[in-house]
């Protein structure tokens, strides 16, 4: 899910997760996960503004702020292990095919 332009891929922010208003900074605060070169991040953002901001105006904030945050070498960020799906072996028959070869095997 990154975006493509020429040969460099910019990041695509996936995910918002656990956004909460935090009342001491005025801010608000989530996890957001991020499609990178790298494979998937998660990122804490933080998006300053008032307690009435929309959902949709404050998770944007967040995801910009989180994109942000990959410049600066220091971030704090985690990098997410990879779905089985992702990393199976292209080799690898479906459920109902191994199966099914399975029962076949064991009549001859």
């Amino acid at each position: 899910m990154t975006l493509a332009t020429g040969t460099k891929t910019h990041p695509v922010a996936v995910s918002v997760d656990g956004l909460r208003y935090t009342p001491e900074a005025e801010a608000f605060d989530a996890l957001v996960t991020l499609d990178t070169d790298e494979g998937r991040m998660r990122v804490p953002g933080r998006f300053a503004a008032p307690l009435d901001t929309s959902e949709e105006e404050a998770i944007a904030g967040l995801k910009a702020d989180a994109l942000r945050s990959l410049d600066r070498p220091c971030a704090l960020r985690s990098r997410l292990r990879p779905r089985v799906r992702d990393t199976a072996p292209e080799d690898v028959l479906p459920l109902h095919q191994r199966i099914a070869h399975f029962f076949w095997n064991r009549a001859a």
